[in-house]
């Protein structure tokens, strides 16, 4: 029998950007409250596209490797029953940072290094999860989830509490933190077949 497996999202499901986009944001003159550094928001509060690049390229740089991990993220990880791999989209270059993040944290003790694979855009997600047979995804940006077959069990992983903010397709289910996954993914490995 195939093991049950679980395609996480690296970036705001695992590393906390939080605090950098905060500094970032207001180093540019932008001043924002926690929840507006959401992935899914945080476009719509920056001046210009300009902006918004000049904040994501340390972002997702040099500071990864200084980002603390999400609540509960590492521990989670060891806990989901089954096997999971990190599907991060990354520009090429940004893995770097995120490599060393993972290997300063002790992902690799957690996540075997092969199954962690990063593609250059969200809707890349959707041929790995097909390949490797993914049965549940947990992902913080809400458009690649949306990329995600629908067979899939889509799960939005929404620390910010800004879900009732969102256009959220019925299907796709919202986890406010790591437990609340945990108890998600539990339930979709001893469900009825």
């Amino acid at each position: 029998m195939t093991p049950l497996r679980f395609g996480i999202d690296f970036d705001g499901v695992i590393v906390d950007h939080r605090a950098h986009k905060l500094r970032l944001a207001g180093e540019l003159g932008v001043a924002l409250e926690p929840w507006q550094t959401n992935t899914n928001l945080l476009h719509a509060y920056m001046p210009d596209d300009a902006a918004y690049r000049k904040l994501q390229e340390p972002l997702y740089g040099h500071l990864t490797v200084q980002a603390p991990a999400i609540p509960g993220a590492l521990e989670g990880l060891a806990r989901l029953p089954g096997e999971a791999y990190v599907i991060s989209a990354r520009r090429p270059g940004n893995e770097v940072s995120a490599l060393e993040w993972m290997a300063k944290n002790g992902l690799h003790d957690i996540i075997p290094r092969e199954r962690v694979i990063f593609c250059e855009s969200g809707r890349d997600k959707r041929a790995h999860c097909e390949r490797l047979g993914i049965s549940m995804f947990l992902d913080d940006k809400l458009s690649y989830l949306g990329h995600l077959p629908e067979t899939l069990s889509r799960v939005l992983f929404d620390d910010d509490g800004i879900a009732h903010r969102l256009a959220l397709p019925s299907d796709i289910r919202v986890a406010t933190d790591w437990q609340a996954f945990l108890a998600l993914a539990e339930a979709h490995a001893f469900r009825p077949a």
